[in-house]
């Protein structure tokens, strides 16, 4: 883009110094005419160019947007589908807890419940003997 810039700024030169050596000096009015339809010829290439410069931009930009908009939505897929196998394992891990504890729970009344009654058949037996 620079040399091609450049190269049209050389060719303005050119031309410029291509009028003035050849345009003869009494008659300077037909020269700067001519330098200033040159002038407004390059300015036009130049805005052109800019034109064509800041498309390329908006395109590059554009497509860096649309990837970081995919990127950022997967990285959320992941830590939604990282957040959902976490979720999962701490509910089947509460659970086994209440599951276990429940467990234990009705262990121990039945343990108790045999405690009593032996207890008791033991406080009556040993009543009798009396």
């Amino acid at each position: 883009m620079k040399k091609f810039f450049r190269l049209i700024c050389l060719a303005a030169i050119l031309c410029v110094a291509y009028l003035v050596l050849t345009t003869p000096r009494e008659d300077a009015a037909p020269a700067m005419k001519a330098i200033e339809g040159e002038a407004g010829d390059v300015t036009d290439q130049v805005k052109a160019i800019g034109q064509d410069a800041v498309k390329q931009a908006d395109e590059v930009i554009g497509g860096a947007v649309r990837q970081a908009d995919e990127a950022i939505g997967d990285a959320v897929k992941r830590a939604d589908e990282a957040l959902d196998s976490a979720v999962e394992q701490a509910d089947k891990a509460l659970a086994d807890a209440v599951d276990s504890a429940a467990e234990g729970a009705k262990q121990g009344f039945v343990e108790s419940l045999k405690e009593s009654a032996s207890e008791f058949w033991n406080k009556i037996f040993s009543q009798e003997k009396e």
